[in-house]
């Protein structure tokens, strides 16, 4: 049980500094969302499917290594900025004048379920104000199931992607501050997914 707090606080931490770093074109810099409370919903049995990541090519950009479960490669559109120093992953670019973010973090944890993980990852996500959260249908990524949970708000979209792996809460994310879904985001999201490799 310890672990798992520690785990939690974590993954907050982790969060709430990836939610904190923002970009010099991000004209929403400084202001907080107008919503201030989250709402989220989790599937009790989501199923695994991968019907929602569209089949591209893996993105072939500079190498990021998150920790000791995965490495992924950043989309070859856009400058990209790369912090993944410290068991995290904090990148971002401005592709089609939409400043775009990909985070993730591994910590280690006695999770020992993916469903329990995705809801300790919801719980997570309530306490960063601004957004409503739902948890979609589980994908496949290199073999290994994992949750989705999908974020909106009046700015953002939000889509994180997250697993057990070798004893840590493994979860890799995606932040466009737009606020509608540009026509890139769906095939820029499932290239990054497609270079995953697992350690």
């Amino acid at each position: 049980m310890r672990s798992r707090v520690i785990a939690a606080l974590l993954f907050v931490v982790i969060v709430g500094a990836a939610g904190g770093c923002t970009s010099d074109d991000d004209p929403d810099a400084g202001h907080s969302p107008g919503p201030t409370g989250t709402t989220s919903t989790a599937t009790s049995a989501a199923t695994s499917t991968t019907s929602d990541v569209p089949v591209v090519d893996p993105a072939s950009g500079e190498q990021a290594v998150l920790g000791e479960s995965l490495s992924l490669r950043l989309p070859s559109q856009g400058d990209w900025y790369l912090d993944d120093s410290g068991g995290s992953i904090f990148a971002t670019a401005t592709v089609d004048g939409v400043t775009v973010d990909i985070g993730g973090s591994d910590v280690l944890s006695d999770v020992d379920a993916l469903d329990e993980g995705a809801s300790l990852a919801l719980d997570v996500l309530d306490d960063q104000p601004g957004m409503t959260y739902r948890r979609g249908d589980d994908i496949t990524v290199a073999g290994k199931v994992c949750w989705v949970i999908d974020g909106e708000s009046a700015g953002k979209r939000f889509k994180e992607v997250g697993t057990l792996h070798n004893g840590r809460i493994v979860h890799f994310d995606f932040t466009i501050r737009a606020p509608d879904e540009p026509a890139f985001a769906k095939d820029l999201i499932a290239s990054v997914i497609a270079s995953v490799e697992w350690m």
